[in-house]
């Protein structure tokens, strides 16, 4: 997928921006990023549910150390996982800033942005949610 369509009139340095990427790209980072932490989540819970029931069944912690143990493993990958998709967040936010587009979604801190549209952007009439990235 590219996000240049092509060259505009006689200027055949600025690229014309395919927005119809840009809106695929934009609209999978979110869901990955909160897939990510419902993973991490949902496995610290099924871990924390295994510690908890042995206890009343007084089983000991070595029946359950090795399942937790793989648990952990997993969730610290999971972990790594949102840190390389929180990089990739901030290289998105890179191309945007180096393709012109304005930002005015705040993000990399406590709190998501507001939506673009394209005609904020290039005032091309295009309609539609776009956000590269947030800002950084």
């Amino acid at each position: 997928m590219s996000l240049l369509v092509g060259m505009k009139g006689d200027d055949m340095s600025k690229p014309i921006l395919d927005f119809a990427a840009i809106r695929t790209i934009t609209s999978n980072l979110n869901p990955a990023e909160i897939d990510l932490s419902g993973a991490i989540a949902a496995n610290a819970e099924l871990m924390a549910s295994i510690i908890r029931a042995g206890r009343p069944m007084n089983i000991s912690p070595s029946v359950t150390h090795d399942m937790v143990a793989v648990l952990s493993q997993a969730n610290a990958d999971l972990v790594a996982g949102m840190g390389k998709t929180i990089e990739v967040h901030a290289l998105l936010a890179d191309l945007r800033d180096r393709l012109g587009l304005k930002a005015i979604a705040f993000g990399g801190g406590m709190w998501k942005g507001d939506i673009l549209t394209p005609e904020a952007q290039s005032g091309d009439g295009m309609t539609g949610p776009v956000r590269l990235a947030a800002s950084s």
